[in-house]
């Protein structure tokens, strides 16, 4: 086993971020060393979110990949975990719910650019070129209440440009002098370093099965849809869970280091793919249950856990 192991060690040495950064065109980052604990904590989310692209098209990561989750579960704390994932998730969204890819790039800037310059110069021919005796006072007010508006909307995009994880991944890869450093830290005091409320939505679909359907009357005044809501409780996610999931992943991280099959596309494949049946496994489970837990669609899976936990 010792073999296998420095290995490993040794493909860890050889791929080094530089060399993880040519295998993805578009995560240009630097190894400049951060300012923060946030920064770093964002830097990985940034590698680790373009893994995470390939795996939600159902493609296995290769070795390097693999190594480099493994990475980051040895060397962080849960804490750490956690926070690098959530930035991730805020990434992944941004990718794929928003006009993200598009804004951050060279020609969303330069888009944006002109349509600012746009909207100065239109407001600079209405108070020069246009006659404002030739209209009303009201078309006048109508006007320049348009403008204003468009102003404000002008300038919340431009903060919200400025203010942005993706703000910050660029300014960390391009570091390294005393203006991007101060831009940085300018930043960061003004952005929150919390992301989300610790706290899961959890709907009981038992319950909410099982309830007689809300009284017609209760329809047209439309609190039957905050009835649904008591189907629906609010967990907040302590530190003990925390630190039992981190744990398990990093038992699984440790198992990944001592087997060299993961070269083995299969054996990857299977890593990342289980759904419960590595505990099923554990218990001399899997061949009874495997026919409602992994043998079906995921979207089945989850619904079986469910109703599991509930019911268990």
């Amino acid at each position: 086993m010792g073999a296998p192991v420095f290995m490993l060690q040794e493909f860890e040495k050889l791929f080094s971020l530089s060399a993880f950064r040519d295998s993805y065109s578009r995560t240009r980052i630097s190894e400049t060393p951060l300012q923060d604990l946030q920064g770093n904590y964002l830097l990985q989310a940034y590698v680790f979110s373009y893994i995470s692209k390939f795996m939600m098209q159902d493609l296995v990561p290769d070795i390097l990949s693999l190594i480099r989750c493994r990475g980051l579960i040895s060397k962080n704390e849960a804490d750490g975990a956690f926070k690098v994932v959530e930035a991730e998730l805020g990434l992944i969204y941004d990718m794929l719910y928003t006009k993200a890819p598009l804004i951050y790039s060279r020609a969303g800037i330069i888009l944006r650019c002109i349509s600012s310059l746009l909207s100065v110069t239109a407001f600079i021919t209405f108070q020069v070129k246009i006659d404002k005796h030739d209209y009303s006072t009201t078309d006048i007010a109508i006007t320049y209440l348009l403008f204003a508006a468009a102003v404000f909307l002008e300038l919340y995009a431009f903060l919200c440009l400025v203010l942005s994880d993706w703000t910050m991944i660029w300014l960390t890869d391009e570091g390294g002098n005393a203006l991007t450093g101060a831009i940085y830290s300018l930043i960061r005091k003004l952005t929150r370093s919390e992301r989300w409320s610790r706290s899961i939505s959890q709907y009981n679909l038992i319950s909410s099965s099982i309830k007689s359907e809300p009284p017609r009357c209760l329809k047209l005044l439309g609190i039957d849809e905050m009835m649904w809501q008591m189907h629906v409780n609010q967990k907040d996610l302590n530190v003990g869970l925390r630190g039992l999931i981190f744990e398990h992943l990093r038992e699984k991280a440790q198992k990944i280091k001592e087997d060299f099959n993961v070269v083995d596309k299969n054996v990857r494949s299977k890593i990342i793919g289980q759904r419960g049946d590595g505990v099923l496994e554990r218990e001399g489970l899997l061949l009874d249950y495997n026919w409602c837990t992994t043998e079906v669609e995921f979207s089945r899976s989850i619904l079986v856990w469910h109703l599991a936990t509930e019911i268990c």
